[in-house]
């Protein structure tokens, strides 16, 4: 069965071309005559978009294809998951349950060749990290098996892909929430900027979830202080360098909100260096619970998020799509603030 690369072999264009091209996509710049020739191969080589193949299947015309394989489509590279637990922890939770289920697994790591990307009909992709707009042009017009998981994807321009996700927005709400009970009033922030672009007029949606959820809930309480705020990347070297920086402020915080774990363990070393003490002096909260965080000294209070929970979700919900599921669903997974001693509690918690 023709798929978009064998059109674009015979056109000799990429199969990102052929896909807008398929698509009726008004934004691409093309001569007539590539869009006549994409179409008249696309007809003569039979083809059909992954919907209409879904389609038939359920309504008969095809055998359903049962999924067997599942391959996890990384958007970071080997080394980089392997510096971050969270992701390592997603990844896990899909093998566990491919293994449950009897399903073969595959991980393809985005400093992998592309050539190494095999999708037929038994085939789910669970799509994690970033990718580029292209990438998943090409990816999406192979087939529409695929679930995506967490937070950094562009779930609004595919409304009909499976989605599973953390309620971050609120998660990070329930802390600043309980931060502020505890008396806390300079709250500082440490994260990580978008890894693609947002086209969004208002500046809160250009910002990763957490960020712009920290604006937003201290804005509206007239305890947003931009001079405390710090984003960069994801590392724990992020976490020491961005903290350094609030060091050298006018004014300290009280308490810092780190976006992940990796950046509070940076943010520990750099308060440590400069003679603070946690939570004395300056506090530390963050989110994820990856292992490490319980053996900090001290350890870190931080807003659990089920890794495991993501990736099993987003094979069930492949397997729901093989079963016959034709519309699409979106998960939201809750979480929940594990009090540690790197921040005082507030008084319900004590």
């Amino acid at each position: 069965m023709a798929t978009i690369k064998d059109i674009a072999k015979r056109v000799g264009v990429s199969p990102t071309t052929v896909s807008r091209v398929l698509s009726a996509d008004p934004k691409l710049s093309v001569t007539k005559e590539v869009r006549k020739k994409v179409i008249e191969t696309a007809a003569e080589l039979n083809y059909s978009t992954p919907r209409d193949k879904r389609l038939a299947r359920s309504s008969g015309e095809m055998a359903a294809s049962p999924l067997r394989n599942v391959l996890v489509l990384q958007g970071l590279s080997d080394d980089q998951e392997l510096a971050d637990p969270y992701y390592v922890g997603v990844r896990v939770g899909v093998e566990k349950t491919c293994q449950a289920m009897g399903l073969s697994t595959a991980v393809h790591y985005s400093d992998d060749p592309a050539s190494e990307i095999s999708i037929d009909p038994a085939t789910g992709i669970v799509l994690m990290g970033h990718h580029s707009e292209e990438a998943l042009s090409a990816i999406l017009a192979e087939t529409d098996l695929i679930a995506f998981a967490g937070e950094d994807l562009p779930y609004y321009d595919y409304a009909d892909r499976d989605t599973v996700k953390h309620d971050l927005v609120g998660s990070m709400s329930a802390l600043l929430s309980n931060l502020v009970d505890a008396g806390y009033r300079d709250i500082g922030f440490i994260g990580f900027k978008r890894n693609r672009p947002d086209t969004s007029p208002t500046v809160a949606h250009q910002m990763e979830a957490r960020a712009a959820a920290f604006v937003d809930w201290l804005s509206k309480r007239e305890l947003f202080d931009e001079t405390l705020m710090r984003r960069e990347g994801k590392t724990s070297q992020n976490g020491y360098d961005l903290t350094l920086d609030l060091l050298r402020g006018k004014k300290l915080p009280d308490v810092i909100v780190a976006a992940t774990d990796s950046l509070a363990i940076g943010a520990y070393m750099a308060l440590k260096e400069n003679g603070k003490s946690i939570p004395e002096d300056i506090a530390v909260v963050a989110f994820n619970d990856i292992p490490a965080a319980q053996f900090l000294v001290p350890p870190l209070t931080t807003v659990k998020l089920s890794a495991e929970l993501i990736g099993k979700t987003a094979v069930e919900l492949l397997a729901e799509r093989c079963g016959g599921r034709d519309v699409s669903k979106k998960i939201t997974l809750g979480a929940k603030i594990i009090w540690r001693d790197s921040a005082h509690k507030p008084p319900q918690n004590s």
